[in-house]
């Protein structure tokens, strides 16, 4: 894909703080296409984030730091409000940001429940409302959602644990994404889910389930984050201009079996 692809648009990535994960990729692959990047994320990862920003600019891209909590609306108007005194508004919605919380549903707490939807699905609800406006006055913008192909297979329990929540809450996202497609398709407004199978990222590594995730995988492997960044690339693009309301499964084969 052309190194200019998406010259002069920008785009937003939420959960994008920590280097080595699905949403820095994204940042790395949406910069190299000529995008203006802003990164999203906690305060915790100021740090990591504004590092990203300034290896980025070493290559001549473009790239900053919010401050942002997914699930809080007083922020994402607070950011949008920023970008907009910057003369900046939003060609792409990267929602990325997600947490889980394995634990058998019938001990999972109320708070961890709710916490886990807020990020995963209340999160890029609060962004499509933040951006939507925006999008629609200028003649459209491309919204991702990184879901997962938890959204529509049951991963093999461990006993005691479950993933009923994060399982929920991606179901959920891929019908928010599809309502908002329809609703919007006609205000040049795309709207898309990339579905990840198991991708190698330093929270998984951490949790020690690769060997078994590879062998559950029909191409023997785990996706590196930058073949789930450049599906995210083609939504974003005008290469994916008559794609809405659809889902980019990326994860090997896995949700075939």
């Amino acid at each position: 894909m052309n190194s200019s692809t998406l010259s002069g648009r920008t785009a937003l990535v939420t959960g994008s703080g920590s280097s080595g994960g699905i949403g820095a990729a994204i940042v790395q692959v949406l910069a190299a296409a000529g995008a203006r990047v802003v990164i999203a994320d906690l305060p915790h990862l100021k740090a990591s984030a504004l590092s990203q920003c300034e290896a980025l600019s070493r290559y001549g891209y473009e790239a900053r730091f919010c401050e942002l909590d997914v699930g809080s609306q007083q922020d994402w108007e607070r950011v949008i409000a920023e970008l907009a005194q910057d003369g900046l508004e939003l060609d792409v919605l990267v929602c990325n940001a997600g947490i889980n919380s394995p634990s058998a549903p019938e001990n999972q707490s109320l708070d961890d429940w709710e916490r886990i939807l807020r990020v995963n699905l209340t999160g890029p609800f609060l962004g499509m409302q933040a951006v939507l406006p925006s999008m629609r006055v200028r003649g459209g913008g491309s919204i991702i959602c990184i879901g997962s192909v938890s959204a529509s297979v049951v991963t093999p329990p461990t006993p005691g644990l479950s993933n009923a929540a994060y399982h929920a809450s991606k179901a959920g996202l891929g019908m928010l994404a599809k309502t908002v497609a329809i609703n919007h398709a006609r205000d040049g407004v795309r709207v898309n889910v990339v579905a990840p199978g198991s991708v190698l990222t330093p929270m998984l590594a951490r949790g020690g389930k690769g060997a078994e995730l590879m062998a559950n995988t029909p191409m023997g492997r785990l996706a590196d984050p930058a073949e789930i960044a450049n599906a995210v690339l083609f939504l974003a693009s005008d290469a994916a201009s008559f794609i809405t309301a659809s889902t980019l499964t990326v994860d090997g084969g896995y949700s075939a079996v």
